[in-house]
This record gives C-alpha cells, structure tokens and sequence, in this order.
C-alpha cells in the first residue's frame, strides 16, 4: 500500500511539474502573418512588410495598436529594429485599466516603455533608464526588449541588460513631470504597440511568458 502512494505521489509532483513548466513556456502573440487578436485606434497604421509588422504614422499623432487580451504578472517580449538606426520612436503601452478607445487617453492612465533610441526602457515621465541601454545601431540589427509585469514591480531588459527597474508606491518618479505619468497603474490590463509620427520602427516578435500569481 505504502509504495501504491509513493507512486502516486511521484506522478502527482511529476504532472505539476509539467503543468508549471507549460505555463513558463512564451508565447507568440502576434502570429507574423495578419493583425488577427490585435485592434488598431488613434492615427497612422502598423503593415505586414515580409512577416514583418512596421509602423506608419502620420506628422503630429500617433496611434495604438492593442492586444485582445487582458495580461497579469507576466514577460512581454518585444524585438525590434529602428530606422534611422538610435533616431525613431516607438513604445510599448502597459497597465492600461480597461480597453482602449481613445490613443490621447491612453497617454494619461497607462505607463509608456520607451522603444527606440537611447532612451529606450525607459518609463516615460516616470522613471529614468538606470544605465544606457546597450542597443545595436546597424541597419539590419535587432534588439529584444523584455518588460517584466509583476504586481506593482516593472522590469525593463534592453539585449539582456536591466535598465530600469520601477516599483509604484516605492521607488522615486521623476521630478517636474505631470501628475498623470506617476499615478498609480492596475496589475492586470491591455498592453499595445504605439506608431509615432512618421518614425519607422519594424518589430518582428511579440512574445509573453506568464508568471506565477504571488
């Protein structure tokens, strides 16, 4: 009887086991094939251009193109190139409270990662980069930006080095900025790409990789 429940206690450990390390696995969110499960609001537009999604934007606005889904405590994955190489301007919309209608409303209830040039991993008008981020300028470089969610915590990797690392309610925001960068942001919520202007900026991964709930 004993080892009838050691055998079964090994399989259990073994299926939670398994059942753990399918949940750490990524997961593609953009397809590189089509904008099925993703909306685009506000100006400009993103293109499909050789399994590859490029912004395009129109002089003085930007737009927002935002996922279906609803994220918690996860990895956002993004890779990206820029052209000019280290000169366009992109970001990555997180925390946002409830599914986007409106791109300027956005701006104000969500927090901005900065993508593209040397400020990129940056929360905008919230928190500075800790150390430059070491980004690869030629023209036909790609860079991997990695954006930890886990409860009020946001992590920025830029080609595997952390460069900002901002908890709300802990650490410093940035002086002289707007009220509306700093207030404080939901653990759960929709997440999007921004075009910008007519900067040009190509990603051609969206990955996530959940997180154990706390």
């Amino acid at each position: 009887m004993r080892r009838i429940l050691m055998a079964a206690w090994i399989l259990f450990c073994l299926g939670l086991s398994a059942g753990n390390a399918q949940a750490q696995e990524w997961r593609r969110l953009w397809n590189g094939k089509d904008l099925d499960g993703w909306k685009h609001i506000g100006h400009g537009r993103f293109l499909i251009e050789d399994g590859v999604l490029k912004t395009e934007g129109v002089p003085g606005t930007l737009g927002l193109l935002y996922y279906k889904e609803r994220v918690a405590d996860c990895i956002l994955r993004f890779v990206y190139k820029e052209s000019p190489p280290g000169r366009s301007n992109s970001g990555v919309y997180v925390r946002i409270p409830k599914e986007p209608t409106d791109e300027q409303e956005v701006v104000r209830i969500a927090h901005e990662i900065q993508v593209g040039g040397r400020n990129t991993g940056e929360i905008f008008g919230v928190a500075q980069v800790l150390t430059p981020p070491p980004i690869k300028t030629g023209p036909d470089d790609w860079n991997t930006v990695e954006i930890t969610l886990e409860g009020p915590r946001t992590m920025v990797m830029v080609n595997g080095v952390k460069v900002t690392d901002f908890t709300q309610g802990v650490s410093p925001t940035r002086p002289n900025m707007r009220e509306y960068y700093n207030a404080k942001r939901p653990d759960e919520g929709w997440f999007g790409l921004q075009n910008h202007n007519q900067d040009v900026v190509w990603f051609k991964e969206v990955s996530m990789k959940p997180l154990p709930r706390r």
